[in-house]
């Protein structure tokens, strides 16, 4: 399926463009969130659906809580502190974030660090990025109004779902909904990161998105692409880049610790090169190997 199919796309030229975009959406009704791909053509897939080429969609399901339960009994090693055991969405949050496949998809409420995500990686220098934002007041409404019996445990009594039994509720559900753990990690927080939650994980999750739309038609209203030309325009990615490291956001900022440090030398010497001078000490060290 096309994105154009399902979603809005609008192809944005210069920095103006995608501002413009944005500013437009603002102020549009709803709650917006976004996600950044490094390349326009990647679909919206959990990291567990694109495990489709080893395990089959129908046993998803089964792999899941077999990830699930292998991660729960060896998380005590790394961690003092685990989630309460019938937690799943504390769960599979922190599955997210160390890398295991799980149903969700993470996003941002934030524009410019979704923006960042999809242009940071300059081995991509000759792909367009790609934001896309999704309407998620919209998305909840369509799905608590489409089944009642979940809308009151969810909008009132387990905002977090952090009850097997409302959870459930989603679980065996085709549709997708906003969630975040309640109790949140600090790489989620700085990223000012949120969930897209996959109901029925045996179906793609775009499927899911169907679901809980009613019809193409209706997701294209609420669901965006904004594609960044950089095909086009060639320093247009160095510009938003500059821009995001004024403001800020970079992986220094957003994966605090020295990991996000040290990978951030990579785009900052893409756009600042200038910085990267070695000092006397590096020129005195090499004349005296050479010597």
């Amino acid at each position: 399926m096309k994105h154009e199919d399902y979603a809005e796309v609008r192809n944005c030229y210069s920095r103006g463009d995608l501002i413009k975009e944005y500013e437009e959406l603002y102020n549009k009704k709803g709650t917006w969130i976004f996600r950044g791909h490094k390349n326009e053509v990647w679909d919206l897939m959990t990291t567990l659906e694109r495990l489709t080429c080893i395990i089959k969609p129908e046993n998803f399901l089964s792999f899941e809580f077999g990830l699930l339960r292998k991660f729960k009994r060896e998380f005590h090693l790394y961690s003092q502190r685990a989630p309460n055991f019938y937690d799943l969405i504390e769960w599979f949050s922190l599955m997210q974030h160390h890398g295991t496949p799980t149903r969700l998809l993470d996003c941002t409420y934030s524009f410019y660090v979704a923006t960042y995500f999809a242009l940071e990686d300059v081995e991509y220098n000759e792909e367009n990025g790609a934001v896309w934002a999704i309407n998620c007041q919209w998305l909840e409404d369509k799905l608590t109004n489409k089944y009642p019996h979940f809308k009151k445990a969810f909008t009132q009594s387990d905002r977090h779902l952090q009850s097997p039994k409302n959870l459930k509720k989603i679980i065996n559900t085709s549709g997708v909904i906003r969630i975040n753990p309640y109790y949140m990690h600090e790489r989620l927080s700085v990223q000012q990161g949120c969930f897209l939650l996959s109901g029925n994980i045996t179906e793609p999750f775009v499927n899911n998105l169907l679901a809980s739309a009613g019809s193409r038609k209706e997701l294209k209203k609420h669901l965006f692409k904004f594609v960044i030309k950089i095909k086009v325009n060639k320093s247009l990615r160095k510009e938003i880049l500059k821009d995001l490291f004024r403001m800020n956001i970079t992986r220094t900022s957003l994966f605090p610790g020295i990991d996000g440090y040290a990978s951030s030398l990579k785009v900052s010497s893409y756009i600042f090169p200038e910085i990267f001078i070695p000092g006397k000490e590096y020129f005195k060290f090499i004349k005296l190997k050479k010597g």
